[in-house]
């Protein structure tokens, strides 16, 4: 059987990552999509984020804990960048007693990764942004940025969580 020839992941630029979240109603789903795109984590690990693993007086997210398994079963901490800080703080101050979310429905559960899967698939239509664009897309663009700027490559697999550093080339590229 013939392998199938795999192709250069999709990248977004900081302007599509603003339209993106421009073309959502809600503020909260374009929150999500810049939470995802300035801290590498996946769709699981952004939804699942509670309070308890951002730390706003240091500038770090803590992904996976004792109650939340990353895919690679290693935990790690992402800086937070000034543009995900503001955000942050704006969520924490609109933060209801006793949720434990950072993002989340009205009743304060998560919400399902299909579910945001699809709202970013229809916000990437409506501001016509290529077809080959999905929410991972966001993670692939964060690995991206950090080659760009010369971040060594060790560093990107740290803070992205593989195994091994052949799997952050593809997106470091």
């Amino acid at each position: 059987i013939r392998k199938l020839q795999s192709n250069r992941p999709y990248v977004i630029e900081e302007s599509e990552l603003e339209q993106l979240a421009k073309a959502e109603n809600n503020p909260m789903f374009g929150d999500i999509y810049k939470f995802s795109f300035y801290t590498g984590a996946r769709l699981g690990e952004t939804i699942s984020i509670k309070w308890k693993n951002v730390d706003l007086i240091k500038n770090i997210i803590t992904i996976g804990d004792d109650e939340f398994e990353t895919k690679t079963r290693q935990q790690r901490f992402i800086p937070i960048r000034k543009k995900l800080l503001d955000i942050l703080y704006s969520r924490y101050a609109e933060k209801k007693p006793n949720c434990e979310y950072v993002f989340h429905k009205r009743d304060g559960n998560p919400f399902t990764g299909s579910y945001i899967s699809k709202r970013f698939k229809r916000a990437s239509r409506k501001v016509g942004i290529d077809e080959k664009i999905h929410f991972h897309s966001l993670r692939h663009s964060f690995g991206s940025q950090l080659g760009v700027n010369g971040i060594p490559i060790t560093v990107i697999k740290d803070l992205m969580g593989h195994s091994t550093v052949s799997m952050t080339e593809k997106y470091s590229h």
